[in-house]
């Protein structure tokens, strides 16, 4: 469960980015180029080791993981199935109910699956 909802996530994340880029550009000068699509946007967009803005990027996942490993444990110890995927952020948004969570968190596989 864990892993399916990690590569879910990204995979709605993916999705998002493919659409968004198309509406509205970050109002920074390498994102801005009018030739900058989703097909070319990764090469474009490293320009060396450790360079540009993909790398924040990585950086950024790279942070979040070591939260998480962190908190479970190098081996996955504390891992269960109740906090699978659980990254304590948002929580505030879940319905209050028992059964509203149980609810969000099927949509929120069933939206990861359909994206992946």
């Amino acid at each position: 469960r864990e892993a399916e909802l990690k590569h879910g996530r990204v995979a709605m994340l993916a999705m998002l980015g493919l659409v968004v880029p198309d509406i509205a550009r970050i109002p920074l000068p390498d994102f801005e180029a009018a030739d900058l699509d989703f097909v070319n946007a990764h090469n474009r967009l490293i320009y060396g080791p450790g360079q540009g803005p993909m790398w924040w990027l990585l950086v950024f996942c790279g942070v979040i993981e070591s939260f998480r490993f962190k908190e479970l444990g190098l081996a996955f110890e504390k891992l269960t199935l109740e906090n699978a995927g659980d990254l304590n952020f948002g929580k505030g948004f879940l319905p209050k109910t028992e059964e509203g969570r149980v609810q969000m968190k099927i949509k929120e596989l069933k939206n990861g699956r359909l994206a992946m």
